[in-house]
């Protein structure tokens, strides 16, 4: 089976082109056997490189600028790719040793690779589509560079997408449900690892009126203080499909589009906030009967308990499997113990239901204010401040956030009596 590559030329003059060309032949992968529309989508794509290295994606539809932008995604930095995905699927420990089995725990007490999957085949067509071009142009890129030795994945699928969106989002509202100091933990813990990274993150935005311009045209700029390593990193890279989108922005590698930046008419960015996303409840679990049931109003609901194991690393190849079992209630998973009878619930508001991609695709074609506010109605990004600007002069300001509709009779910034 003959297949292609995108063989890039030097990134250090403007304009270089990303030609495609034939390669040898060989047997055909598992991968090459499951997506033989790669070498389509490869033909659709260009990728040109200016001189500081960032890509220009230039395709014929959404699919092939997709397919392009995780192509050189895991050109750029497969193994930052591989290791947020890595992070998505709760398999860190497996990676990097028995330190990271808490954020593993975690990952697997909100169920995000099990709900990743059966959630990803519930989408729209359309967005499947695009989410498995995006994978498909990172699977393209290891079919075409054999010497390229994946520390865990030969091969990604689109839910995989889906489980990185909902594991950073468990990083960065974690806290938020005011659990703290359970065995599943919300925080990297106070490592010095995570002392550097709260250091390096927060962010500044500025958006300036054309009134207040010598040109009389809006200003807009971020500065998003993004660490140099880790999953919050930025990927910058400019996209234009034949569908009609034209934009230039940054977001996550392992992120099918960019977050924040500009297209033609407007643009926009995020810095950090503290909205509240999380909430806790106090289970309280009395039932000598039965040991699963758990009060709520005069009686009980009974809780799904569920048993999960975690490959951890000890050696360079070797490894442990580590039992564990799981319980949740209607509210959420547990995630703290307070004695025999009591633990802690949590949740952080639509976590299986936001798509932030599905949100991007609509801001990305936005031309004015209106379009840009509907984008921003949809409702999937969970928090980040938002400053916007446009070329009619408008700018805007929102504090964003997914916070629950809460009884405010309750102390929602401590566990509130399930």
């Amino acid at each position: 089976m003959s297949c292609h590559r995108l063989l890039h030329t030097s990134i250090a003059l403007l304009g270089m082109v990303a030609a495609i060309v034939p390669a040898t032949q060989r047997n055909a992968t598992a991968a090459e056997a499951a997506g033989d529309n790669y070498k389509q989508l490869a033909q659709s794509v260009t990728i040109y490189r200016d001189k500081y290295g960032m890509p220009h994606i230039d395709g014929e539809t959404d699919e092939a600028v997709l397919f392009g932008f995780g192509y050189c995604q895991a050109e750029d930095y497969f193994w930052q790719l591989e290791d947020s995905f890595a992070m998505g699927v709760g398999r860190y420990a497996e990676m990097y040793g028995k330190q990271f089995v808490d954020k593993d725990m975690r990952n697997r007490a909100f169920e995000i690779p099990q709900r990743s999957k059966e959630d990803f085949a519930k989408l729209d067509p359309e967005t499947q589509k695009l989410g498995t071009a995006f994978v498909g142009g990172m699977n393209y890129y290891l079919q075409t560079h054999p010497k390229v030795k994946p520390r865990m994945f030969d091969r990604f699928e689109g839910w995989m997408v889906l489980a990185f969106a909902r594991g950073a989002i468990l990083e960065l509202c974690g806290s938020h449900m005011h659990v703290g100091g359970g065995p599943v933990p919300t925080s990297y813990g106070e490592s010095k690892l995570d002392e550097e990274v709260k250091a390096a993150t927060g962010s500044n935005e500025w958006a300036i009126s054309g009134s207040r311009t010598r040109s009389g045209k809006p200003m807009l700029l971020i500065n998003p203080h993004q660490p140099y390593y880790g999953f919050g990193q930025f990927y910058e890279a400019h996209m234009r499909s034949g569908e009609g989108w034209n934009f230039t922005g940054a977001s996550f590698f392992a992120t099918p589009m960019p977050a924040l930046g500009h297209n033609e008419y407007c643009g926009w960015a995020f810095t950090t906030n503290e909205p509240g996303n999380g909430s806790s409840w106090r289970e309280t679990f009395d039932d000598p009967d039965e040991p699963l049931n758990y009060r709520y109003g005069k009686g009980f609901r009974k809780a799904v308990e569920w048993k999960d194991s975690i490959k951890v690393r000890r050696g360079s190849s070797d490894f442990d499997t580590v039992d564990y079992t799981f319980r949740k209630t209607h509210h959420g998973p547990i995630l703290r113990k307070v004695n025999d009878k009591e633990y802690v619930s949590g949740m952080v508001a639509k976590l299986y239901d936001a798509l932030l991609s599905r949100q991007t695709m609509k801001s990305v074609r936005a031309k004015n204010f209106a379009e840009f506010r509907d984008s921003m109605a949809m409702q999937d990004l969970h928090l980040f401040n938002t400053a916007y600007a446009d070329v009619h002069g408008n700018i805007y300001y929102v504090y964003n956030g997914i916070i629950p509709k809460r009884d405010p009779g309750f102390d929602w910034s401590h566990p509130v009596d399930g």
